[in-house]
């Protein structure tokens, strides 16, 4: 009885772990549907990318912060996996619109 109410309980307490990543959300839904072509496909002048690089660069401060699990009740809630996916295809998305502003600009 003890130990299913412990593992019930580190259950409990892993949910309420991850709901504290739910703002990365928003990144993550942006990670999973960029779509290139129709981003160079969109009038953009040089104040856009810049705003566009800003946010990139918040959520990749935001995925810095992120610690890499913790340990709840007999858990361990690992982030490594969303963290170098997301972190990743941000990177990508950054080198990429770079390339984009310095082809609009010559």
């Amino acid at each position: 009885l003890a130990v299913a109410h412990t593992i019930n309980n580190s259950y409990k307490l892993a949910n309420e772990a991850a709901l504290r990543y739910e703002d990365l959300r928003v990144v993550h839904d942006f990670c999973t549907g960029f779509d290139a072509a129709r981003y160079r496909a969109g009038h953009r002048d040089v104040a856009q990318f810049r705003r566009d690089m800003a946010m990139l660069k918040s959520w990749q401060d935001d995925l810095s912060d992120m610690t890499a699990g913790q340990n709840v009740g007999c858990l361990h809630v690992s982030l490594t996996r969303m963290h170098h996916q997301l972190a990743g295809t941000l990177n990508q998305v950054a080198g990429w619109l770079l390339a984009c502003l310095a082809s609009q600009s010559s």
